[in-house]
């Protein structure tokens, strides 16, 4: 610019210099004239020569000076053009950075980035592709112009087609997509109606992390600045997109806290083995977008899972599945030594036993990941997330599922144990029946509910005959051994809603709810037969049959005496036969 001014100045001094020489030649002319009245050749040659070279003076200065203006008007045009850009670029920038700031969703400012570039470039659509670190495939994250279709259906690998070479780290430019060979997808492109494409890598610490273009309906022939624009808002992006997954990151981080936080919390005051599955099948769906979810209980002794409760099972349904714990799913990841198992496509899956497959077929699984629950190098359970498609978890549900059951492994261990302190309270450590406190406690909850219902209830006393006898003759190891056998028989022909009890010595009791007279006698009878048929030693047994009936006993315990009496009116009458007292 000091050169051009520099310039200037010189061919005006010259401009300058070239009208005083004509002036002074036509001036000399002038005077010879007006003082001689005729021009002698001196002064013809001297004036005249003066006034022609002032003339072609000022001619070639002044076409200098217009090359200067010319080339003076080039360079600011240039620069005009040059700070339009800069100003477009800051503008640009300044709006994405409010944007970013204001927006806490990456895929909602990558959508208002796109928008923002396609103004800029005047362009009708963009795109902004991703590159997956586990597939090594560019997905798009957001697309502005394109159609759903289009975006769900076209993946890109490094390297394939123009948007696969920006992934290289390679600047691309086409002016028309009908044309150029290195379009992957041509039938695609003309079904979207566009022609021309530029794609830039997105860069992030020398490392790229995806690709960001833009595309024209019309043949367009993009400039190096149009190229030098869009590189720095892909790099804009790529820095906001670090920002964001940053900040995605410290949230997932937080929420995964603030969950085992309320999930510990919560469990820690279940003793339940039954709520703690039922609370953290509850939990788990509130963190995990995936709508299949159950949960199993897993006795490594035995060999077996049982259903314990599902999202999408019926309390009835999930308890119906006990598997053999080999050759399922559960089974698979307990083998594995891990504490997860992905299984893509169950169908796939050779060594699955039948009654599993049949299970998963049931249920239409196809795909889905295996939790284990532990409880140090124990495992007391299993979180199964599935699917009726070939879904892929991703890591962050996992992570999560896995965190949860860290907590689990803990809770259900605790509730076991409390199960097992509950049930050696309330069990006859010799028979496995009730204990004569539980069974007193049971009593004046069924009379209650008789009572005041109106419903049926019946009591039946069982006392072994002659047991003193099998003591003295044979020794109380046998003796145990028959209290054993006659518990296991009454087990065997009672409900699930039936209590039996070990009521002292060898006596029993068993309290029938919803049971009549018919149905009470009919259930000592068949104890009686059972027992009659015992031998080593051979043993009998005498019942007695007390019935509810409302305003006959006053209390649960005077229904009770009524039972005890007539066991030992049986007992008075030959014994091995069931009375019931009227």
């Amino acid at each position: 610019m000091t050169l051009v001014k520099s310039g200037q100045h010189l061919n005006r001094i010259g401009i300058a210099f070239s009208v005083i020489i004509v002036l002074w030649g036509l001036h000399l002319l002038y005077d010879r004239l007006i003082l001689f009245h005729s021009l002698t050749a001196e002064a013809v040659f001297v004036g005249g020569g003066a006034a022609l070279l002032g003339i072609f003076l000022l001619i070639k200065f002044t076409r200098c000076m217009n090359r200067q203006w010319e080339e003076q008007a080039k360079a600011y045009q240039e620069l005009q053009k040059e700070l339009e850009q800069k100003v477009k670029e800051l503008t640009a920038l300044h709006y994405l950075s409010q944007e970013e700031y204001l927006t806490q969703s990456l895929e909602l400012f990558l959508q208002h980035l796109l928008e923002t570039t396609c103004q800029i470039f005047q362009a009708p659509a963009g795109e902004v592709l991703l590159l997956d670190e586990d597939t090594g495939e560019l997905t798009y994250k957001a697309a502005f112009g394109l159609s759903k279709e289009y975006v769900s259906r076209i993946k890109f690998k490094p390297g394939e087609g123009i948007i696969g070479r920006s992934a290289l780290g390679e600047i691309v430019c086409t002016e028309d997509l009908n044309k150029d060979p290195r379009v992957k997808y041509p039938l695609e492109n003309r079904l979207e109606g566009f022609r021309a494409l530029m794609s830039v890598p997105l860069r992030l610490n020398e490392k790229i992390i995806g690709v960001m273009a833009v595309r024209a309906v019309e043949p367009r022939t993009f400039s190096s600045e149009d190229a030098q624009l869009l590189s720095t808002m892909a790099n804009h992006a790529a820095h906001a997109i670090e920002r964001q997954m940053m900040y995605r990151q410290l949230k997932e981080a937080n929420e995964k806290l603030t969950l085992l936080y309320r999930i510990g919390k919560t469990l820690a005051k279940k003793l339940d083995l039954d709520e703690v599955f039922a609370t953290l099948l509850e939990e788990i769906l509130k963190a995990v977008e995936i709508e299949r979810c159950s949960l199993f209980e897993v006795d490594q002794e035995t060999g077996v899972i049982r259903g314990k409760i599902s999202s999408v099972m019926s309390k009835e349904e999930i308890e119906k599945i006990v598997l053999p714990l080999e050759k399922s799913p559960v089974g698979m990841a307990v083998a594995s030594g891990n504490n997860t198992l992905v299984i893509e496509d169950v169908s796939k899956i050779q060594t699955l036993s039948e009654e599993s497959r049949g299970v998963l077929e049931k249920f239409g699984i196809k795909s889905m990941a295996v939790v284990l629950i532990k409880y140090g190098e124990k495992v007391a359970g299993a979180i199964t997330l599935s699917s009726a498609d070939y879904y892929r978890f991703t890591p962050q549900e996992l992570e999560l599922v896995e965190a949860v059951a860290e907590q689990a492994g803990i809770a259900i261990e605790n509730a076991r144990l409390y199960e097992e302190v509950s049930r050696i309270a309330i069990t006859d450590e010799l028979t496995g029946l009730f204990t004569r406190i539980y069974f007193n406690r049971r009593l004046e909850e069924e009379w209650a509910r008789a009572n005041r219902y109106d419903s049926s209830l019946s009591l039946v006393m069982i006392d072994i005959d002659d047991f003193k006898q099998v003591n003295d003759t044979r020794g109380h190891k046998v003796g145990d051994e028959v209290l054993k056998k006659v518990a296991y028989i009454i087990k065997n022909n009672l409900r699930a809603s039936d209590v039996a009890a070990r009521y002292g010595g060898d006596e029993f009791v068993l309290i029938l709810p919803d049971t009549a007279e018919e149905g009470a006698v009919s259930v000592a009878e068949k104890i009686r037969k059972a027992v009659s048929e015992l031998s080593d030693p051979k043993v009998t047994i005498s019942a007695g049959v007390a019935v509810y009936q409302p305003g006959k006993y006053k209390n649960a315990e005077e229904m009770l005496i009524a039972a005890d009496m007539a066991m030992y009116s049986a007992k008075s009458n030959l014994k091995n036969r069931t009375y019931i007292i009227n």
